[in-house]
This record gives structure tokens, sequence and C-alpha cells, in this order.
């Protein structure tokens, strides 16, 4: 009988007994080009690179994707004990500070072109027309361009990931992270936006119930009623010629809705056929303005203690984009880039975007000032 160790040992006889010939030019050429690509993706991947992704934007060089896939195997490497088949938990809740809406969907969104650093809107009446008598020469008339312009200004954050809270995260943190970050950036253009608006003196405003002129008169039993959004609707008619049957928006905030959802003529609906206020919370649109409740800025009215005032505003809403009277101008749309720190084992992530907004037509926005 042969032992164990004598097998291997003959075995080992035999491999050296094999003679292999090889042609030691292309062998070297291989070895060659194979290290050049391994030093080349070795440089790569060890010093600090700078990737970037535009939200929104679909490639297959995508920056981001790279750094996201790239974190997922890094972290399934370096955890002990973590099978092949670890997949993260990509749900995550992200915690709303408030309501917010797409900007589209209320304003002339237009995106400043390279080469300039804001964006101008022009307005022009309508011309005049008087009587001509026969034989008499046409009467000329005057028309004043008027233009109203705005300039972006940059908002930024930051976040830093080092590589063990990648490695210790059972979530996507990356993925979880650029979520925030676009919709933190979507909230804070449209907070921005509508605190801008509520907050012009020049446009025209109806204080409390209307018996008052100034929101420091405004005491705490004058709240929003739909006879108050009644006489936004009148001024807008009045003031832009507004037709009734064109769709007008109102931004108000929770309380000014919760308000409303207790009045009396609010309730009343139940008479004419809708139980949506009482089975659902939600409001039909009110003398064919659609309400939206948000965190509108807030001020202080009249008491003791003074009473906490709401600035909302109403404003013509027609699908036709250029006819609306809020221009938001984008220089920069959402920019989250990233950047891989190896001395530091970290990847700093950093989002900016850069907008601003403007009223367009002062007649076509009243503010309500109310409780």
């Amino acid at each position: 009988m042969v032992s164990m160790n004598e097998t291997k040992a003959q075995q080992r006889d035999d491999v050296r007994e094999v003679k292999v010939t090889l042609d030691a030019t292309e062998l070297q050429k291989a070895l060659a080009e194979t290290l050049t690509k391994y030093l080349q993706e070795h440089r790569r991947i060890n010093s600090p690179t700078t990737e970037r992704r535009i939200v929104g934007e679909d490639s297959k060089d995508d920056g981001l994707v790279k750094l996201y896939e790239w974190a997922k195997s890094a972290v399934n490497e370096s955890v002990l004990g973590v099978p092949s088949t670890f997949h993260y938990i990509v749900d995550l809740i992200h915690e709303m500070p408030g309501l917010f809406y797409d900007p589209t969907q209320f304003f002339d969104v237009r995106e400043i072109p390279e080469g300039s650093d804001s964006a101008r809107w022009f307005i022009i009446p309508l011309t005049t027309y008087s009587e001509t008598p026969e034989g008499s020469d046409v009467a000329e008339v005057s028309q004043t361009i008027t233009s109203v312009s705005t300039t972006p200004i940059e908002r930024s954050t930051r976040q830093v990931l080092k590589y063990s809270d990648l490695e210790n995260a059972t979530i996507d943190l990356i993925a979880g992270i650029t979520r925030s970050m676009t919709l933190g950036a979507l909230r804070d253009s449209f907070k921005r936006a509508v605190d801008t608006i509520s907050q012009d003196s020049n446009i025209s405003t109806i204080y409390g119930d209307g018996s008052v002129d100034s929101e420091s008169e405004v005491t705490a039993e004058m709240k929003l009623s739909p006879s108050t959004l009644a006489s936004a609707r009148r001024r807008l008619m009045e003031g832009a010629g507004i037709d009734p049957g064109v769709e007008v928006a109102a931004l108000i905030s929770p309380k000014q809705y919760t308000d409303l959802l207790m009045h009396q003529e609010v309730k009343q609906l139940l008479s004419y056929g809708s139980d949506e206020p009482v089975k659902r919370g939600q409001i039909p649109t009110i003398y064919g303005i659609r309400l939206y409740p948000f965190d509108v800025p807030s001020g202080t009215g009249a008491g003791t203690p003074p009473a906490t005032t709401y600035r909302a505003i109403v404003f013509h809403s027609p699908s036709n984009v250029i006819e609306r009277p809020i221009g938001l101008a984008i220089k920069r749309k959402l920019l989250i880039e990233n950047v891989r720190d190896v001395k530091k084992r970290q990847i700093d992530m950093v989002a900016t975007y850069k907008d601003a907004v403007a009223v367009k037509d002062k007649k076509r926005v009243v503010r309500i000032i109310t409780a």
C-alpha cells in the first residue's frame, strides 16, 4: 500500500517532469498590458477623485452611480461575517418639515442661459383705441413696456460620510442622503419663493376681515373666511381682468385651512351635495379658488398677547405658463457632487442650486393676512 504522503510526493515529481514551451515575447507583452491596466486602476481607486451627478440626468458614466455601487461593494467586502448575498434595506422614511409643491405647478419657470446671471420678463399693456372722425388722422398712442428682473443666489448643503458609517449601516446611506438632498432642495426653493411673494408690501393686500388697514390691527377673531376669498377674487377681476372661469390658486397656512373647515359657510356645502369637508377634511374649490395648505410666513397682529397672523397669497394660475404672474429663474439645477478622500476615509457629498423668484405682474396677485 502507498501512503498519502508518498502519493503527493510522486505527484510533485510528475509535475516537475512536465516541460512547457512558451513564446516569451508574447507572454511579456501580455503581462505588460495587464500590469499597465492594473496600475491605472490602482491609481484611480487610491487617489481622491471628484465624481459629479446632476439629479435627473441619465448617463452610463454617472459618477454617483459608480460611487453608489462602489460603496455597497466596499461594505460587503469590509464587514466580517456579512454574506455576499447581503442586500441593503433601501426603504427610508424621510421626515418632512412641512408641505411643499412642485414649483412648475404654479410658476413660470425659466432657465438662465450660459453667459447671463439674471432673468428678465417684459410686460406690455393693451393698446388703447379712440374714435377717429372720417378723413382725420389717426391719433398716436404710446405704450410703456416694463420689465421685471431677478438674480439667482446659490443655496448649498453638505454631508460627510465616513467609511465606518457605510460599514456599519444596514440601510443605503448614499441613496437615502441623495433623495433627502433632492427633496430638501425642492422644499427650500418653494418656501423661499412663497416667503418672497407674501412679504412684498407692494402687492394688493386684504387685512383681516377687510375692516382694518394694517397687519398690526388684525385681531385673533379675524380668521380666514369664504367671504375674504371672494374679496380677493374680486380684486383679481377688477385689477387684472381675471375671468371668473379661470383657475386661481391660494397658498394658505394650515391654521387658515382649518378655520375654513370649521366655518359655517363651508359646513353648509353639505346641503349642496358635497360632504368632502366633513368626511375627508378636504375643502372643494371655493369661488373658483383652489386651496393649497403651506407654511406661509407669519407675523404679529393686535391684542394682548398679540395675535399671530398668517400671510396667504392668492394668484392667477392658468395652464399657459407664460401668463402666470410669478416667475422662477433657475441658473443651476440641483447639483450633487461627491468627493472620495481615501486619506481621511470619507466621502464628501455637497449639493447646490441657484434660483430666484420674481412677481411679474403684481395685479394678478393678492395677499390675505388673517389670524
